[in-house]
């Protein structure tokens, strides 16, 4: 039996890349093997689902309630269970490499969804209202905000009340709420427990479940992939994942601190540069990483200004400052982080700023696997030559016949050219070249394939032993060497 599997992930930017990885059985990875049953009558829970919390990752019982979950992250993974009519379960637990881990897990009724549903044939227009300021908290108040949609909202509650003299919104849901975003192409699961707004802030808890959008159109693929790789610049995890791996002025970010004496001081000048080195002064990253066990501690004692510099915002904090500012505060003074950079206890963190515009609508599985970007200059002013020459612009993408392959298989493609100007299709590149390329970005694999209405086809045979590790797709076409310059593939470890 074949052991090794070769798996195709996410395209880059420029020329059109998947990235392919080959590795064991589990790869790093184990399963989780189970059944799920009623509490009380102890009879199998049939099609309930197991998901890995905040991940694609998940599946449905059988008719006997038994389940097996593969693909299942090394590490700390948390794990949650849900039928309809039933408290959802949550558990964490290790997973080992090439091992399985056994879970049975019993369901308890719950009564709240078992109560009756009264429905009127008018909507409440205060209930509408309410609706709405639970999304404008819900999803955030980035671009992506506007492609959510809540399928099912009528199974969420919203109450009103004031204590001490301050307003309280909060919103529960008696079943998950279903939501498209087809921004970021995911239909997502939200088990929603609780959310809580008052004029100081909000806090939302729940489990979430994602799932791809489907779709067979590659410009529609290929929005989904630049709308993810733009919620993740500057995101929290990015800014997390930048400082474990030591590369945080690589990757954008400016940071600073309030300096001794003005510790939180809640006045800042309106001139960013007027109290630099004054009240304000950068932050070392040095010795404030410590590892155990692939998890990571990172050391933020005081409040921490974050600068994201490859990033415009609409709203400026300093009048010489154009890209998105953040500030952190790390209650404890710890924060617990893993290799990708998810915070483990995000329950001591607290979030201001450009970050905090972020929520539901860029929401990114912890499996999705940030693109490398390219550190490439912008110029604003565009010549009548550029401009002419940008409507001879071709791109190219590569659809393939399935998302593994083994060894030893054949992968079938398709590939599409998208002209800036229809009118080019049959005026421009005649030929295509498509390369397979190891780790050590070594050609292995070639082909020239005959470009025929913006169309081609072909396939590579992989070598039998063909080694672990992380491969890339590419196509380009010789004219396309005018436009994408200095591009080179970014292997990332799966």
């Amino acid at each position: 039996m074949k052991s090794k599997i070769v798996r195709l992930f996410k395209a880059n930017i420029g020329w059109w890349f998947f990235f392919i990885s080959v590795f064991g059985a589990y790869g790093q990875s184990g399963q989780i093997i189970g059944k799920v049953i009623d509490s009380k009558t102890l009879e199998p829970l049939p099609f309930a689902n197991i998901f890995i919390n905040q991940t694609t990752l998940g599946t449905a019982a059988d008719e006997t309630g038994s389940f097996v979950l593969t693909d299942v992250p090394e590490g700390l993974n948390e794990v949650v269970v849900s039928f309809v009519g039933y408290q959802s379960y949550q558990t964490k637990v290790q997973i080992i490499t090439g091992k399985g881990i056994q879970l049975n897990v019993r369901l308890a009724i719950d009564e709240k969804q078992l109560e009756t549903v009264v429905v009127t044939g008018t909507r409440d227009k205060a209930w509408e209202k309410q609706l709405k300021n639970f999304e404008k908290v819900f999803f955030g108040n980035t671009q992506f905000a506007k492609a959510c949609t809540i399928l099912n909202p009528w199974v969420l509650e919203f109450k009103e009340s004031k204590v001490n003299g301050k307003d309280f919104f909060t919103a529960s849901a008696a079943q998950p709420l279903e939501i498209e975003n087809t921004a970021l192409g995911y239909r997502i699961d939200y088990y929603l427990k609780m959310m809580v707004s008052t004029s100081d802030g909000y806090n939302i808890m729940g489990e979430v479940r994602f799932k791809e959008l489907p779709t067979n159109d590659p410009q529609v693929l290929k929005s989904y992939n630049q709308n993810r790789t733009q919620s993740y610049q500057g995101s929290l995890r990015h800014l997390m994942k930048a400082l474990v791996t030591g590369s945080v002025k690589e990757e954008g970010f400016n940071l600073y601190t309030d300096k001794s004496g003005y510790e939180n001081n809640p006045y800042r000048s309106a001139v960013f540069a007027a109290q630099l080195d004054k009240s304000i002064e950068s932050f070392s990253i040095k010795d404030i990483l410590t590892e155990n066990n692939k998890e990571f501690s990172i050391q933020v004692k005081n409040r921490l200004e974050v600068h994201f510099t490859r990033a415009r915002s609409n709203v400026k904090v300093y009048s010489d400052i154009s890209y998105h500012v953040s500030w952190l505060q790390v209650n404890g003074g710890v924060l617990k982080v893993n290799a990708q950079g998810i915070v483990l206890n995000p329950g001591n963190l607290i979030v201001l700023g450009a970050m905090n515009d972020a929520q539901v609508a860029d929401l990114l599985p912890n499996n999705y696997s940030p693109e490398i970007m390219q550190n490439l200059e912008v110029t604003e002013t565009v010549t009548p030559i550029q401009n002419k020459l940008k409507q001879l612009e071709e791109k190219v993408y590569i659809q393939t016949d399935k998302p593994y392959y083994y060894p030893g298989e054949k992968i079938w493609f398709k590939t599409y050219l998208n002209y800036r100007s229809s009118e080019s299709m049959d005026s421009l590149s005649k030929v295509l070249y498509v390369e397979f390329i190891d780790p050590s970005k070594k050609i292995i694999l070639s082909k020239s394939l005959f470009i025929d209405g913006g169309t081609s086809s072909g396939h590579f045979e992989l070598p039998e032993n063909l080694n672990k590790g992380t491969y890339g797709i590419r196509g380009y076409t010789n004219w396309m060497l005018n436009y994408n310059r200095d591009i080179a593939v970014m292997y990332l470890p799966f």
